[in-house]
Formats: C-alpha cells, structure tokens, sequence
C-alpha cells in the first residue's frame, strides 16, 4: 500500500490479463482469515510489462492500515539487512529476511513462461522468495520500501526485486509501457503449412 487514496504497488505478471483484482489486506489479529472487510475490489490503474511493475487502486482502505514509504537507491547496499514479506506457495503474510547480495542496473531477464523480456534496476537478495512472494516489498532495516520482489533464478539465494528507483519511475510515468516479444518466443511461433489439397 503506497497511498491513504488506495494505491497499491505489485509486478505485472501478477494482474496480468486482468482489469480487477482483490486485493486482501491483512487481518490486524495474527493469524486470523481474512474477513469480508479485508477484502476490496481493485482496479488495475496501469502497468509496465518491461519493468514488471503494476499499480491498482482500490477504493476502500481498511481503518487502521498506513501505506509504506518508498525508500531511496542510496538505502541498497551489499551486505545490509533486507526483509520480504509474501505468500510463498500460498502461505499468507510470511516474513523472511536476508542480505542484500547485490545492486544489478540495467539487468535483463525473461521469467517462467512469459515471452516478454524485462529490463530493471534490481536487487540480488538472499532473502528466501518463492513462487506467492511476487509483487511483494523487500524493505529496509529503515522500514522503507525499497524494492519490490518479482523473480528468482535457478540455484540457493538467487532471488531479484525490482529496485524503488524504477517504481518511482513507473509511477511518474503515465500510461503504460509494453515490452518486446522475446527472439526465443518468435521462434517459437506456429506457421501454418498446408499438407494437402482436395
């Protein structure tokens, strides 16, 4: 949650394909389900398929939750202390932490299926991710977000977030940003071929 006016930040792979989405804050007892008031409609704002970054709004915020505070590039330090919070696997509201293990810019990449390729500033972490931790905040000893967890590769501590520097820059920017289709993916392409005639 960036904003008391109901933005909330995630990756694109997240709401992809879709224009609402629920969006589920967390219940202010530890380890209680979700109720009904926890649970908001939210409308996909806009998105950002090279960075991997969207934006929805939801029109309700419930009482007594306060959005984060975006951090700054000079906070992204190998070596500091980092936390992720996710749903690894569907495991709600998990919190983990680790180290940052490095400051990639400009770092390509083309995640599970998709045909896009990215492009980020993003952050090598051995805070453990896993497949639900997407979208999720990678925050500060300071408690500041800054960056925002959107992949892992193959291998142990191998996990990546989108750094605040390109959040902040996707939220300044208007409209939406899409990708290019990958080589690898046009290769793939069917081509018709015709077999016979009668």
């Amino acid at each position: 949650l960036l904003s008391t006016s109901g933005d909330v930040i995630t990756n694109y792979h997240v709401v992809k394909g879709y224009s609402s989405v629920a969006v589920i804050f967390k219940p202010t007892i530890e380890g209680k389900e979700p109720t009904r008031d926890e649970i908001k409609l939210g409308q996909v704002i806009k998105y950002d398929e090279v960075a991997d970054l969207a934006l929805v709004k939801v029109s309700e915020i419930p009482v007594g939750r306060s959005p984060i505070r975006l951090g700054d590039s000079s906070e992204i330090a190998i070596g500091s202390d980092v936390h992720a919070i996710g749903h690894p696997t569907g495991e709600a509201w998990t919190y983990t932490t680790g180290v940052i293990s490095q400051y990639r810019q400009a770092y390509e990449w083309q995640s599970g299926e998709e045909d896009i390729k990215h492009k980020a500033d993003i952050i090598q972490t051995q805070t453990p991710i896993n497949p639900g931790n997407s979208g999720g905040p990678l925050i500060s000893d300071g408690g500041t977000l800054i960056g925002v967890n959107s992949f892992k590769a193959a291998g142990e501590g191998l996990n990546f977030a989108v750094s605040v520097d390109d959040v902040k820059k996707f939220l300044a920017r208007t409209g939406n940003r899409l990708g290019k289709i990958s080589n690898s993916a046009k290769k793939a392409e069917c081509t018709p071929k015709e077999i016979s005639r009668f």
